[in-house]
């Protein structure tokens, strides 16, 4: 049988197509009955409104080598809708020099459905093109379905808004005369095309089942969110007049916890809200938070489901790629359409934020009226962009008023936090710093924490102590823990990439990870300033696909470079740390040092935090805190 309305635990209908009406789903049963006749169609898979973060097409198919087609299912009646010119077309023309008018209505911007599914089409190669490069745009096939009219009536209708690069065959346009039909090739036509030459990869296709299936949760984020009363005096009562709100706190404190919940809170009263970061792999951190909290709200599937659409969980420069044509910054002036701005927005890891980028979001993004919560550590500012938010900058920026404060940390072991407390007066002195505090009656044997310090020479054989490492926790993992407990953190993209590569051949277990090499095309990216290949360039574009998916797409171990793992947390952690120098993007590696020990989880089972460190600066540093420490001059 086709898999069709895919959802791996096989949950009912309801809840895959929460949202769709009753001609989406006529037509998802259409599709659905032929691809059934036909075992060669069977590996198909279909998705009725799926969320892709801010988008939500009728209908997406997918086949592990045949490609990706999504479609836009609209009920119009052909004889009120007509096409009207509207002068001549510029070279940045949305609409050709036309506007689609319906029953004297003229339909702006993806009000159209043509214009829509080619929004649709870009958002979704956004994931298959970094990774396949220019072959992946070719692999999707975007079309329209209209349930009244024929085929050749709509054809003429779109006809203004066709370019001339987009064929009828990757950009369909279906009347009611092929739903009449069994034949299934017009609608569908990749599904008989020849897949001897597919570019599709096995990748890809995980990514995008990440992307298009329904939201699941790690076992271990199944239970209730539980708030203290500094946190549920945020996420409960509205911030006041100003509408704005800033939380500062150490790691582990709860301020992604409780941006979570009030984003949550307003999505059930029918407000759109936006969460936003830097770091690409926050956001899916960010969605399980959401998800998690509504399931505590709410309770039932469909109905989680039907809320969180409300929300838009993005890192900034996603956001911004979406909207390519806004100049509201250098304007002044935001002339992007009120609905696709938000009831309120919220900013996490704030201090990774340029206050360029919040006056953007404030401009373009934001509703009058709306509601803003700013969420930082400086501590673990890595990219030294703290310094721009001055008191100045921030009343500039709509904030007044003091900081709520969030200090005690739920997330890190009690016997860590002196340990954190020491290496932040000797490291990070130079900086101010928001230490975390034991919560009051916790004793350190409530949470108790393996300690372990493997000190290398500089070129000593790093890898080969980072697998022994690894097989060391993954033979004595307490009752209950998983390997998906389990992360190694690494402190460039190169370090990761080489150990992901030594690794991945012998573990039979699979490694979730975000490491890419560089492709070595010379006209892939290139340096400004040199005219030459850009490989960190090329590394980060390959890589994002990967994060967007982190760790979703694998439940084995996670590697992942510390920056990336900022926001996220595990119960056993094993740090490799090179030096304390700065890295490519100017960020501290005192400061990275820290975020990384910060990513430790407590839990009453016990938790772990190795440390291999081939950093000599660090030697009495885990000497003087570490209590298994252990010197490995050679292998």
């Amino acid at each position: 049988m086709v898999q069709s309305l895919i959802n791996p635990a096989g949950a009912p209908w309801p809840y895959v197509s929460a949202g769709a009406n009753p001609t989406e789903r006529f037509v998802a049963n259409w599709f659905n009955d032929r691809l059934n006749r036909d075992e060669s169609l069977h590996e198909w898979e279909m998705y009725i409104r799926p969320y892709l973060n801010g988008a939500t097409p009728s209908l997406v198919f997918l086949h592990p080598q045949r490609g990706i087609a999504v479609y836009e299912v609209v009920d119009w009646d052909p004889k009120v809708v007509r096409s009207v010119r509207i002068g001549v077309s510029g070279p940045d023309s949305l609409d050709s020099g036309y506007h689609l008018e319906f029953d004297g209505h003229r339909l702006e911007g993806l009000e159209n459905p043509y214009l829509l599914v080619r929004h649709y089409k870009n958002k979704i190669a956004s994931l298959s093109t970094d990774v396949l490069g220019a072959p992946g745009y070719g692999l999707i096939t975007a079309g329209v379905i209209f349930t009244r009219g024929t085929t050749r009536d709509w054809e003429r209708l779109l006809a203004p808004f066709r370019r001339k690069e987009e064929s009828k065959s990757l950009y369909p346009v279906l009347g009611a005369d092929v739903l009449a039909s069994t034949n299934i090739s017009r609608a569908l036509p990749r599904a008989f095309r020849n897949t001897s030459r597919s570019a599709m990869t096995e990748l890809v296709t995980k990514l995008l089942r990440v992307w298009l299936a329904p939201p699941d949760l790690p076992e271990y984020d199944a239970d209730t969110l539980i708030l203290d009363a500094a946190q549920s005096a945020l996420v409960n009562r509205d911030p006041g007049s100003s509408g704005y709100r800033r939380i500062k706190g150490p790691a582990g404190s709860g301020k992604s916890v409780v941006l979570a919940a009030r984003a949550a809170a307003l999505a059930t009263q029918g407000q759109r809200v936006l969460i936003t970061c830097f770091n690409i792999t926050l956001a899916t951190y960010l969605w399980e938070l959401v998800v998690r909290r509504l399931n505590n709200l709410v309770g039932d599937s469909a109905t989680v489901d039907a809320i969180r659409r409300q929300v838009h969980v993005t890192h900034y420069h996603m956001w911004e790629s979406e909207h390519p044509s806004c100049d509201c910054l250098n304007s002044g002036v935001c002339s992007c359409p009120p609905d696709e701005k938000f009831d309120a927005i919220m900013v996490d890891e704030g201090q990774d934020f340029e206050p360029e980028w919040w006056h953007h979001l404030r401009l373009c993004a934001l509703a009058n009226g709306a509601e803003v919560l700013f969420a930082a550590d400086v501590t673990q500012d890595l990219y030294g962009r703290t310094k721009s938010w001055t008191d100045a900058a921030m009343r500039n920026s709509g904030f007044r008023g003091p900081w709520n404060t969030l200090d005690y940390s739920y997330r890190v072991p009690s016997a860590l936090v002196p340990v954190l407390r020491d290496f932040a007066n000797q490291f990070l002195s130079d900086r101010v710093v928001e230490l975390p505090a034991v919560v009051q009656g916790e004793l350190s044997d409530q949470y108790p924490v393996w300690l372990r310090w493997v000190q290398l020479p500089q070129d000593g054989h790093w890898m080969d102590v980072c697998g022994s490492e690894l097989r060391r926790i993954r033979a004595n993992l307490p009752d209950g823990h998983s390997l998906s407990d389990i992360a190694l953190l690494f402190w460039n993209h190169l370090s990761g990439f080489s150990f992901a590569s030594a690794v991945e051949a012998e573990l039979p277990d699979e490694v979730a990870h975000i490491f890419v090499e560089s492709c070595d095309e010379h006209g892939c990216d290139l340096d400004e300033k040199y005219g030459i290949h850009d490989r960190n360039a090329c590394i980060q574009r390959r890589s994002r696909p990967l994060k967007i998916s982190f760790p979703k797409y694998a439940n084995g171990v996670r590697a992942i470079t510390t920056n990336s793992y900022k926001g996220w947390e595990s119960r056993h952690l094993v740090i490799h740390v090179q030096n304390l120098s700065s890295g490519i993007d100017g960020w501290s590696g005192a400061a990275l040092f820290y975020v990384a020990l910060t990513r430790l989880m407590r839990d009453a089972q016990g938790s772990s935090l190795t440390v291999v460190s081939s950093c000599s600066d660090l030697a009495e540093f885990g000497r003087r805190h570490f209590t298994d420490y252990e010197v490995v001059d050679h292998l």
